[in-house]
């Protein structure tokens, strides 16, 4: 008989920490490309996305909730909701990291809370760099094959494997 092991899912703790040192320690490569969503970690309950530079200027971490049970109708609310308590519960864990949050946003069964400090300058330069698109072909979609329009260019492909993304660190892991 074979047994198969999957992981677990990280913990909230670990999954924020992973993110948190992505935008803010983690150098990224000269010809690194990350989307403006940044990079998302799904725990057991949650997702947690990590934006380097909002419309603001700001890094964000979104927290979606991932099991979302709707009422009955098209209209009706969720009948299960991020705790209220949850946004600023996270925020205080930012405060002993050093990790100032300067606003939160709670929208249900979604919230933001917004840093106030700037992500790290070789990961904001990635994202610009994904802004400004392939140098080539001055778009963003120039990977599409040529059938379907585009110019099947590696130029994003590329450039995203290039990018240094979050990791998990177990305990087993740290020295």
């Amino acid at each position: 008989m074979t047994t198969s092991l999957t992981a677990a899912p990280p913990s909230l703790d670990a999954a924020l920490r992973a993110g948190l040192r992505w935008i803010y320690a983690t150098e990224q490569p000269a010809d690194a490309v990350v989307e403006r969503r940044g990079a998302q970690i799904t725990t057991a309950e949650r997702s947690l996305r990590f934006v380097p530079i909002s419309a603001s200027g700001n890094p964000l971490i979104v927290v979606d909730l991932l099991n979302v049970h709707w009422g009955i109708g098209g209209f009706s609310p969720p009948l299960n909701a991020l705790p209220t308590n949850e946004l600023p519960s996270l925020a205080t864990q930012l405060a002993p990291m050093g990790i100032p949050a300067c606003a939160l946003h709670y929208h249900g069964i979604t919230g933001t809370i917004v840093l106030d400090a700037p992500a790290h300058p070789s990961l904001i330069e990635a994202v610009r760099r994904y802004n400004r698109g392939c140098p080539r072909h001055d778009t963003q979609l120039c990977e599409a094959p040529i059938r379907d329009g585009g110019k099947s260019c590696s130029w994003h492909a590329d450039g995203h494997r290039r990018a240094n993304w979050p990791t998990i660190q177990h305990p087993w892991d740290r020295t």
